[in-house]
């Protein structure tokens, strides 16, 4: 544990029901702030990955919205919608030639 997190925790510890409720709130708009910031990272058509269901899917982003983002899975039918968040952008592979 970072010492950050080990402050956090003894903090929390001590707290009453009230200011549990404030940081809950604090860490929510933290959370969908971090999201938003990520989500702008992408665009629609760029290569994408992430973990569903004990795989990695391939796909492609068909569109943004404020929180997630939509994939078309790579070879299916399939579109997932993806918290920002749990995306990794896929390099394109350069020939050597």
């Amino acid at each position: 544990m970072t010492p950050n997190v080990q402050t956090a925790t003894t903090l929390i510890h001590t707290m009453d029901n009230d200011e549990l409720n404030r940081v809950i709130e604090a860490i929510k708009l933290r959370r969908n702030y971090l999201t938003r910031q990520k989500a702008v990272t992408f665009a629609v058509g760029d290569r994408v990955s992430f973990a569903a269901r004990g795989m990695q899917v391939l796909g492609t982003v068909t569109k943004i919205n404020i929180k997630n983002v939509q994939v078309k899975q790579d070879g299916a039918y399939t579109t997932w919608k993806v918290p920002a968040s749990l995306l990794s952008p896929v390099r394109k592979m350069v020939d050597a030639a």
